[in-house]
């Protein structure tokens, strides 16, 4: 069981069962069909179920998987939620993209 879960996380880049919960968020549900956790954490969170268990399993994982270190899901979640929203992309990214591109155009040399 533990090592399916294993397999799960190292695939989502995720340290948790909880932080692939929060990664299920930004996935749709045909590319979470590949395996049984991918498929209940998509299945849960698109339900909007929360679950009492997932931090016991947490804990009993993380006898087997520690990495000590933040989970390339997690450094990258607030990016991708931002590339895939567009209300947050059209307030952050767009202007952004306007005023660099204003600044390429003007023949800025640093």
């Amino acid at each position: 069981m533990l090592a399916g879960l294993n397999r799960t996380l190292d695939k989502w880049l995720c340290d948790s069962f909880v932080e692939l919960l929060e990664e299920m968020e930004l996935w749709k549900w045909d590319d979470a069909t590949g395996d049984f956790w991918s498929r209940l954490a998509k299945a849960l969170k698109q339900s909007n179920i929360s679950i009492t268990w997932a931090e016991q399993l947490d804990s009993r994982l993380a006898s087997v998987h520690t990495t000590g270190k933040m989970s390339w899901a997690a450094a990258t979640r607030y990016i991708r939620e931002c590339i895939t929203s567009p209300q947050l992309f059209n307030v952050f990214i767009n202007p952004l993209f306007w005023m660099l591109k204003a600044i390429a155009e003007s023949g800025y040399q640093p």
